[in-house]
């Protein structure tokens, strides 16, 4: 018996509906150049090296309380950066102020693509952060 050919190998159990190539749809649009990797490399780089010398100043935040802190953040910084940055602006106030602080455990509640600028939102505990999600999540 010969071997199966590639059209063959396609058809479903049933054997009544073949599945060639033909029958799947065709992207609307055409595959991006092999330049867009690269312009986007350059991006990914470009944020990257931003985002390791990123720092917040109190100026960046829009809104704190006892439970969560809202940040600015800016194109071209990850999500991961800002939420890095924040212990070093509490501890900071903490050392101007004089008070001695235990650092809240930190997550974002939130994230914006890279390259998109905007309100970031860190919970100071993981109850507030499960709240939160769900929140954005239903709406």
């Amino acid at each position: 018996m010969a071997a199966p050919t590639h059209s063959n190998s396609l058809k479903t159990q049933s054997g009544n509906d073949p599945k060639t190539l033909q029958n799947y749809p065709v992207p609307l649009s055409p595959p991006l150049p092999s330049i867009s990797k690269n312009i986007e490399l350059n991006r990914a780089l470009t944020a990257s090296s931003k985002s390791s010398i990123f720092s917040l100043n109190r100026n960046d935040v829009l809104f704190e309380d006892e439970w969560l802190i809202a940040i600015n953040k800016p194109r071209g910084i990850y999500c991961e950066s800002i939420l890095s940055a924040v212990p070093t602006l509490l501890k900071n106030d903490s050392i101007d102020s004089g008070d001695h602080l235990n650092l809240p455990e930190l997550h974002l509640a939130n994230r914006l693509d890279r390259d998109t600028s905007g309100v970031t939102v860190i919970t100071k505990s993981h109850k507030v952060a499960a709240k939160l999600v769900k929140a954005f999540t239903k709406h």
